[in-house]
């Protein structure tokens, strides 16, 4: 994922149970994304 806002590229896998699964190499990275995958 490339998103103005983000330091570095962050992969977010979303497994057969429809959990994401968000990878980061930074904290403030990691939680945007969540925040995100979480938005309606």
């Amino acid at each position: 994922m490339h998103l103005s806002g983000l330091e570095n590229s962050v992969d977010i896998l979303i497994d057969r149970a429809g959990v994401p699964h968000i990878y980061a190499r930074s904290t403030p990275d990691l939680l945007f994304a969540q925040g995100y995958v979480q938005a309606p």
